[in-house]
């Protein structure tokens, strides 16, 4: 999805119409369960229960439709923490919120999904693979994160070789620890 269209949907989630959400709940779901290139137009639509010409009334394509939905189930959740506020904490703060955030993250996907993380994982990757607008968004997203946990160890300053690798070996372990959680259905 284009910077543009990731806008105008944003800014159509506010106001979407009823019938637009229903077709994108729907979609997510059939997407983790069955992937990109499982997930049939013909499945959207009946799982949605709407007709094909309310589908493209909405969206333009089973492409478009992904888009959306990676933008809204992946990315929009990961926007809702405000990595900047990390930079003033101290660095026992800082740990403490990721970890607060992270813990936060099983339960999310619960409540938008009966799929297990596993599935949700599967799409992600799925989606960083299709999508090369959503690889660069995450990546951003990490970026940032990195960069103002990095500053939170030191302590607001510019941080040091040091304190970035720190930064990154913590980010490493809070991913693992919610990886491993997903794979041994902890």
């Amino acid at each position: 999805m284009t910077e543009a269209a990731r806008k105008e949907a944003a800014m159509e989630t506010g106001n979407s119409s009823p019938t637009r959400e229903r077709i994108l709940k729907p979609s997510f779901d059939l997407f983790l369960r069955h992937g990109y290139d499982g997930t049939s137009l013909s499945r959207i639509v009946g799982a949605s229960n709407v007709s094909k010409g309310a589908f493209y009334h909405h969206f333009a394509s089973k492409a478009d439709i992904y888009g959306e939905v990676v933008h809204r189930f992946f990315v929009g959740p990961l926007l809702q923490f405000d990595t900047a506020e990390l930079r003033d904490m101290s660095p026992r703060k800082a740990r403490s919120t990721l970890k607060s955030f992270y813990r936060t993250l099983p339960d999310l996907v619960a409540r938008t999904t009966d799929q297990d993380m596993t599935r949700y994982f599967s799409m992600m990757f799925e989606a960083i693979s299709r999508l090369p607008d959503f690889r660069r968004d995450i990546s951003r997203l990490y970026r940032q994160l990195h960069k103002d946990l990095s500053r939170a160890f030191a302590r607001g300053q510019k941080p040091t070789k040091r304190q970035k690798r720190l930064a990154r070996r913590f980010l490493a372990r809070m991913e693992g620890e919610i990886y491993l959680s997903a794979v041994m259905d902890d």
